[in-house]
Formats: C-alpha cells, sequence, structure tokens
C-alpha cells in the first residue's frame, strides 16, 4: 500500500500538464524541458494489435535530438537508445532523472523543414524514424535479435579460469552452474562440521586428547616456524580471494535496471566467500588435531598441522571437472557493456585529465583475446587504464554511477 502511495504522489508531482497521452516527445526545437515544449504520441490501434505509439512533425534543427518520456513520470522514467542513436532502428533502454542524461536519438538524413514521423514500440522496446507523415497502419519493424557493436559501449570475454571473479560472473550467467558450483563449494563445510561432531562425541572414546607436551624448546620453534609459514601463505591467498569478491560486490551495486543480475551477482559472492571461508577453518583444525590429538610425538605433530588442507582442494577439482564438462577447453564468458552513465565529465575529467589511454583504445583491448582476465578487468574497472566502472576520482566522486551489463 505504501509503495501504491508513493507511485501515486509521484506521479501528481512529475506528470506533465496538459499531456494527452501515455509517451510523449520532447526534444523538438532543441527545447528539452517539457513543462516548456512537448510532442504528444499517439497511439496506432490499427497497428495489428501491436502497441505502438507514434509523433509527425516538420523538422527544425539541422539535426533533430530527442528523448521519450512518460508523461505522468516525466524524466523520472525516460527512454533512451542503446548504443548508437543514430541508427533508424534502435533498442531502448529506460532511465530516469540521472541515467540517460545527455543521450538521444538523431534523426540522421532528415533535413530541416522536411516532415518526420517517429514510432516508438515500449513492450517491444524499439524506437525507428521514417520520413513524411504518420503512418496509422505501420509495421514496426524489429532489430537484429544479435547485439552489434553499434549497441554496446564495450564487449569482452573472461576466461573461466577457477578464480573467485571469474566463478561469480559464471554463477550470474549460466543457470546451471549458479546451482552446481554452490553446491560444490559447500562439500567442504560439510565434511569438516562432521568432523568437528567427530571431535566432540567420538574422539574422546577412541583416543587420548591432551595438549602436546614437547621435550625441548627445539620443538615449539619448529612448530611456530611452519605455522607461520603456512598461515603466510594462507593470508595472501585469502586477502587476493576478497579483493575479487569486493570487486564484484563494487561492480553489483552500479548495475542499473537488472535487479535480477544484481541478486545473481551478489549470490555468486557469497557463495565464494563461503568459499574463501574453508581455510581458515580447516587451518584452524589442523591445528587443534596437530596440537591436541599427536600422542606426544613430535613427527605426529608436524603431519598433522596440514592434516586437512586437502578438504579445500575437493570442490575446486569438482568445479574444474564440471566446467570442462560444461563449456568445454579454453571456455569463455562474453561479457556486454551496454550503457554507462558517468558521474563525471566523461570526455573532459575521464579521458583527458585521468585516462592514460583513450576510449577507442580501450574498446579495442578489451575485444582482444590475447589478454589475462586480470588486465581485462583493469581495462574495465580503473580510470587510468580503462572506463572507470568502479573507480574514484581523487575527490571522492565516482568515476560512474551506473551502468548496464549483459
Amino acid at each position: 500500500l505504501r509503495k501504491v502511495k508513493e507511485s501515486m504522489r509521484e506521479k501528481e508531482e512529475y506528470a506533465i500538464p496538459n499531456a494527452k497521452g501515455k509517451y510523449i516527445y520532447v526534444g523538438y526545437k532543441g527545447e528539452f524541458d517539457p513543462t516548456k515544449s512537448f510532442l504528444d504520441m499517439k497511439r496506432l490501434d490499427n497497428n495489428a494489435g501491436r502497441e505502438v505509439y507514434g509523433v509527425s512533425f516538420v523538422t527544425v534543427m539541422p539535426t533533430e535530438v530527442f528523448n521519450i518520456l512518460e508523461s505522468k513520470l516525466s524524466y523520472k522514467r525516460r527512454f533512451y537508445p542503446q548504443g548508437d542513436g543514430s541508427k533508424k532502428i534502435s533498442r531502448v533502454l529506460i532511465g530516469d532523472e540521472k541515467h540517460g542524461h545527455k543521450k538521444w536519438w538523431s534523426l540522421d538524413g532528415i533535413k530541416p523543414g522536411e516532415q518526420a514521423s517517429v514510432y516508438f514500440a515500449p513492450s517491444e522496446g524499439t524506437v525507428t524514424w521514417t520520413p513524411g507523415p504518420l503512418d496509422p497502419n505501420f509495421d514496426m519493424p524489429m532489430p537484429n535479435k544479435q547485439l552489434s557493436l553499434d549497441d554496446v559501449v564495450a564487449v569482452t570475454q573472461f576466461e573461466i579460469d577457477n578464480t573467485p571473479l571469474s566463478t561469480i560472473i559464471l554463477m550470474a550467467a549460466d543457470p546451471l552452474a549458479g546451482i552446481c558450483v554452490p553446491f560444490f563449494h559447500l562439500l567442504p563445510h560439510l565434511i569438516m562440521i562432521l568432523f568437528v561432531i567427530w571431535l566432540c562425541y567420538t574422539a574422546p572414546k577412541q583416543a587420548e586428547i591432551s595438549f602436546y607436551q614437547a621435550d625441548t624448546h627445539l620443538e615449539w620453534i619448529n612448530i611456530f616456524v611452519i605455522f607461520m609459514v603456512n598461515m603466510m601463505r594462507k593470508s595472501f591467498a585469502i586477502y587476493g580471494h576478497w579483493c575479487e569478491i569486493h570487486e564484484a560486490l563494487a561492480i553489483s551495486s552500479k548495475v542499473h535496471n537488472d535487479p535480477a543480475l544484481v541478486t545473481k551477482i551478489r549470490r555468486g559472492a557469497f557463495y565464494e566467500f563461503l568459499n574463501l571461508m574453508q581455510d581458515p577453518i580447516a587451518f584452524s583444525l589442523s591445528v587443534y588435531v596437530a596440537v591436541y590429538m599427536s600422542d606426544n610425538l613430535f613427527l605426529n605433530v608436524l603431519l598433522n598441522i596440514v592434516a586437512l588442507e586437502f578438504i579445500t582442494e575437493v570442490d575446486e577439482e569438482i568445479c574444474q571437472a564440471f566446467t570442462l564438462w560444461r563449456f568445454g577447453e579454453d571456455a569463455k564468458i562474453s561479457v556486454s557493456i551496454i550503457d554507462i552513465t558517468y558521474n563525471v565529465d566523461e570526455n573532459l575529467e575521464l579521458w583527458h585529465q585521468c585516462s592514460n589511454t583513450s576510449k577507442k583504445n580501450v574498446v579495442r583491448d578489451l575485444r582482444s583475446s590475447d589478454k589475462s582476465n586480470l588486465v581485462l578487468w583493469e581495462l574495465l574497472t580503473s580510470k587510468f587504464q580503462g572506463l572507470g566502472l568502479t573507480d574514484s576520482m581523487d575527490d571522492g566522486r565516482e568515476v560512474a554511477s551506473s551502468f548496464q551489463i549483459q
């Protein structure tokens, strides 16, 4: 009920006065303020049952540019082009006051003084235009099902190398992987839970559990050195694992207009966090076994301090076998950046002041097949080397406020 009331309040607050239709055309004669000027889009009832709206006008500007708004919400719900806005048939993205700012369709090929008609199919997500008057029986064309380079900002391919980041992307992209990989990651936890139950209830009946009594200080020094070396090795791996999880969460926080994808990425990050926790839990259990269940034999202590580490490798090997079976060798995940809304002046602050390269070079390098996942990730996220998706300016402002990804 609260959401309904908020929606009604928004419609009352942002509704365009005197708008007759559901959608309006803004940008005519260069005016993008709908309170000053707009054109109503008429529904074409004879369009074979399809929901198609159209508007016709005589062009005035050398190049007419426009957006389409929902009349009851104004810029709270704007429609703008996906990719190149000058394409005669283009897909539609849904934005608001922030998303889609300064992204317009342009009526290329129509000269000033000529009549033009713009057609919009909201349920199909397409816009097109033709010269001449409005056709009530206009047959709305459909864009190609496959995305072209004109439909995206950038496209790249990540190798499925079973690192946390690629595994999260894989779980978000493939429904079966989203089920199987979490199950594989839970297996070591199940083994360790069963082992803890055995330690609590059965081990005291089968063996003597007592703190290790060293004969010399040299034994404790040896145990401490092995413990520290092993802990340092694990710590670096855990830190790298956590950084990749954090990067995935940063990406999910900026995905716009796709809550299902956000949920998939965050779910994948959660299961990778469970995977990360395997190492400290297994290491702690190994130390307990080494110190309390070694029968006061120094050799047993040395062997038991790494006794349970093999458990943490079980799920990784199963995941590798699964991806090989599911996708084959050298498999890759295609990622397309559909749209980016920058929080800074893209041309001046990003590409001129910060970047060490150009947008053209970044987009080209992202399509390269000889770059590692780490390099590709830098090309996506860094403000110095890439698109700056998760980076921030020196004054704390985020480079990109949101983007759409597929």
